[in-house]
């Protein structure tokens, strides 16, 4: 079927026709991978994951996602990106709203790192904005490349995540948009600083782990090799 194909397409001469043909038949090839591959189960708590790694067809980058899913319904994911070296680049991390507080952002971190060490890959993020993400990114053992703009997080009374700074304008990092967005806030001038579980972050840097440490071994995994 194929080599017809390439038969025909050699018998053509107008350049418009062969050029429109060949993106139809990378489309097709394009529609038939399968956009998503389960490559691993994680058992964590009594509860038993499963790590599924895609990669999205929607952009010319190489951008995969690694998702884990409960009972055939996604809970969370990491967006990354495979650079040469090759690196798996952390772009973002997502966790349902009905799953959150349960620790399973750290986990999707350390899954990553996981991934990437059963990859051969090494790890770096890009440019992480986001206070909340920094700081499950240090809690997780990972240095930010660049201490300039340290941040305060914590809770306010009413729960809501407040961020603010001793060394920089924290109201200059953060657009109210973005705040919105992020689903946390800038504290405002004169506000008194909550006291309770305070943690440090840094923003507008990339992340990667010390150079003298490995990644902790990930419990509770059993990898599926054919599929990596």
């Amino acid at each position: 079927c194929v080599a017809r194909f390439l038969h025909g397409l050699a018998a053509v001469d107008n350049v418009d026709i062969l050029v429109k043909a060949l993106a139809a038949a990378r489309s097709h090839v394009d529609a038939q991978r399968p956009r998503r591959s389960l490559i691993a189960t994680l058992a964590k708590g009594g509860e038993v994951f499963d790590v599924a790694l895609a990669k999205d067809a929607k952009v010319a980058y190489d951008d995969v996602s690694i998702f884990l899913s409960a009972k055939k319904k996604k809970i969370g994911y990491v967006l990354c990106r495979v650079e040469s070296g090759p690196r798996l680049v952390l772009r973002g991390l997502h966790v349902d709203e009905k799953r959150r507080g349960e620790g399973l952002a750290t986990l999707l971190v350390r899954l990553w790192l996981a991934v990437a060490e059963e990859l051969g890959c090494g790890i770096t993020t890009q440019a992480i904005d986001k206070p909340v993400v920094a700081v499950i990114l240090e809690a997780a053992g990972l240095e930010p490349r660049s201490s300039k703009f340290e941040v305060k997080v914590a809770r306010d009374a009413q729960n809501r995540t407040v961020v603010w700074s001793h060394s920089t304008d924290a109201r200059s990092l953060f657009s109210r948009r973005f705040e919105s967005s992020q689903g946390f806030r800038v504290k405002d001038e004169g506000e008194m600083s909550p006291k309770r579980n305070v943690r440090r972050a840094h923003v507008r840097t990339t992340f990667a782990l010390p150079l003298d440490r490995a990644p902790e071994p990930l419990q509770g995994i059993s990898w599926r090799a054919a599929r990596l």
